[in-house]
């Protein structure tokens, strides 16, 4: 065989060794998509039967549960005490289900495959989708965990459908809202039906959240039923591969959302 001959079968061998390389990177990076959405897919369903210990045990151990303009609970410890509060909480009012779907999710596996994001809607409300969550997830010893659960606004859907599943609201007899919360929580009425204000509506929703036992509280941020705030992507532009958060940002500051009167109070650390 001539050297001519030779170079061009080592050229085709580098080509195949490098479709290989490709086509394993692909499968590793689509390993690593079924496996994050198998992991939300069982919180989902964990959560549906507030299972306490298999929720927690979704997180890392440094993990975080954030609930943007409320707090952040840190360390899978402190996730585990805050659901098992609320398990609590839902046995008290008579309910065992606590719904959560999550769908359309956009996963985007970081290039050394140990760290990932995804963006969900949460289902629910007048709008279909309730909430919108933001996730970041780590690899330890081989397997994906949530290390950051973000969720942006947190509805009390009082007037617009059934109240969020961890509201303390529900009309009462008279069709007035009442605020219950959990034992030694705050309570009292929350006004007549048929409107509120946002502003009514946070401070009662801050109000009932104080109870539980934040890390930390977080500032205020935008709700999306307010107003129309878009909250930055975790991703890219799958076909132009332009960053879409120099127009998320040009957005929102062409409709700003102002926190409500009294509202820095709760940007305090309590």
């Amino acid at each position: 065989m001539d050297i001519e001959s030779l170079a061009k079968q080592v050229e085709q061998l580098d080509r195949q060794v490098q479709v290989l390389k490709e086509e394993n990177d692909i499968l590793k990076v689509l390993k690593d998509e079924s496996a994050i959405l198998k992991l939300e897919y069982a919180y989902g369903y964990f959560l549906e039967h507030l299972m306490v210990d298999e929720i927690a045990d979704c997180w890392a151990d440094n993990g975080a549960l954030e609930w943007l303009g409320l707090g952040v609970f840190r360390g899978k410890e402190r996730i585990r005490t805050t659901w098992k509060t609320v398990k609590e909480h839902f046995a008290e009012r008579g309910e065992t289900r606590h719904m959560g779907p999550r769908f359309t999710p956009y996963v985007t596996v970081a290039p050394d495959g140990t760290t990932a994001k995804a963006r969900w809607y949460v289902a629910g409300g007048t709008f279909g989708a309730q909430m919108l969550s933001e996730d970041t997830y780590v690899k330890e010893d081989g397997v994906w965990k949530i290390d950051l659960m973000s969720v942006g606004s947190f509805p009390m859907d009082f007037f617009g459908g059934a109240p969020a599943a961890t509201s303390a609201m529900g009309p009462d007899a008279a069709g007035e809202l009442q605020l219950g919360g959990p034992p030694g929580g705050p309570g009292g009425p929350g006004g007549p039906g048929g409107g509120m204000s946002p502003e009514r509506e946070e401070e009662m929703s801050q109000e009932y959240m104080s109870y539980y036992s934040f890390t930390e509280r977080l500032s205020r941020t935008p709700r999306q039923e307010y107003a129309p705030y878009l909250r930055p992507f975790s991703f890219r532009h799958p076909v132009t591969g332009k960053d879409v958060n120099p127009t998320v940002e040009a957005w929102n500051k062409a409709h700003p959302c102002p926190m409500p009167p009294g509202g820095e109070r709760w940007t305090e650390n309590q």
